[in-house]
């Protein structure tokens, strides 16, 4: 099984809000990388407040901006490009 699948799941049982983490995601043929919060957590999703603000093309991502990333469970939407990571863990992938 891969690796960052195998850590997802387990951040996806132990994610709560408040939580710091790391979050990973694509708009435009662009990939982001973040730093965040946990700001709420959905059946299916994750919204993650960004607290340093992400470069970008077109303006980028400022402080505050909430982004949602697919929880490993729902693995038609997750990918490794498409994700978050708790922040004690992200390091290690």
């Amino acid at each position: 099984m891969n690796t960052y699948f195998q850590q997802a799941l387990q951040d996806d049982q132990r994610v709560k809000v408040g939580m710091r983490s790391f979050v990973y995601w694509t708009n435009c043929n662009h990939y982001y990388r973040g730093e965040g919060k946990i700001a709420k957590v959905n059946a299916k999703t994750v919204l993650v407040e960004l607290t340093k603000p992400v470069a970008g093309d077109y303006g980028g991502y400022e402080v505050g901006r909430t982004i949602s990333a697919p929880r490993a469970l729902n693995y038609k939407k997750w990918s490794v490009n498409n994700r978050f990571a708790l922040d004690e863990t992200a390091g290690q992938l």
